[in-house]
């Protein structure tokens, strides 16, 4: 009888250390959870990232538990495209983080293709459309909050919206017609007064100088042909600087509205 309660006792003792063991197991779902919860606390981005796809290797259920805590980590070391993939990948279905990821990443075109189901992601879009210069594209959109108030972010795309409608491009097509009539001509349209009053004076001074020496030494001199040659190069120069100018002059105002919907658009992400 004492062997047997002897026995019964062991048969206790060893399941509560089986069941202690099963408790502490560092690789238990839970666990492996808790511990990246507490790496993203601890603003360890880059363990957090790494511990979180282990865990969902080895445990692939968690996906959903674990996988924001990934994309989060991976916005905070400001891997954008790197989340999108991830997003994509696995397909999360987490479309306001897929919006940011491509905002922030500059992937404009995928992210103007998005249908918008938030205010956040029509934000998003919005920007991609104006980044993209396609305002028919924008005024599309918009659609989506016809009726309802606009949010600040919408009402600052919106501003920036009525302000690229009220910019005027210049055709580089027109800038060099113009500098072919008249050299500097191109430039000043395009913009650029000083450099085509410039370009104006000197290719004009360059010309008197080609007839004066043509004049004075007879077209068997070398001269005077060289003096041609270095007014041709000018003359030449001036109408591809004019058709550049014109181009530059948008582009720029692009690359400054793309830097003022960074910076006006408050994203707490």
């Amino acid at each position: 009888m004492a062997k047997k309660s002897l026995i019964f006792v062991l048969l206790i003792l060893t399941s509560f250390a089986f069941g202690s063991t099963e408790q502490k197991d560092p690789y238990s779902k839970d666990n492996m959870l808790n511990f990246v919860n507490y790496l993203y606390e601890l603003n360890e981005f880059e363990r957090c990232v790494s511990e979180g796809l282990r865990t969902a290797l080895i445990h692939p259920e968690s996906g959903k538990e674990i996988y924001p805590q990934v994309v989060k980590s991976y916005f905070k070391l400001r891997k954008y495209g790197a989340a999108v993939e991830l997003i994509e990948k696995n397909q999360l279905g987490f479309k306001d983080s897929l919006a940011y990821g491509l905002f922030k990443s500059k992937n404009y075109s995928r992210l103007s293709s998005m249908t918008a189901e938030t205010d956040f992601q029509l934000e998003m879009i919005l920007a991609g459309h104006l980044i993209l210069d396609n305002m028919e594209g924008f005024r599309n959109s918009l659609s989506y909050i016809e009726g309802s108030t606009p949010t600040r972010n919408q009402k600052a795309l919106m501003k920036l919206f009525q302000k690229r409608l009220q910019f005027k491009t210049k055709s580089p097509l027109t800038a060099g017609l113009l500098s072919t009539l008249v050299p500097g001509l191109g430039r000043i349209y395009a913009g650029r007064l000083a450099d085509g009053l410039f370009s104006m004076i000197y290719i004009s001074l360059m010309a008197y100088k080609v007839y004066y020496s043509f004049d004075k030494q007879g077209i068997n001199s070398i001269e005077p042909w060289l003096w041609a040659a270095m007014d041709l190069y000018f003359y030449v120069g001036n109408i591809y600087g004019s058709v550049v100018a014109a181009k530059i002059r948008t582009r720029d105002f692009l690359r400054t509205m793309e830097n003022e919907i960074q910076l006006s658009i408050s994203i707490n992400f």
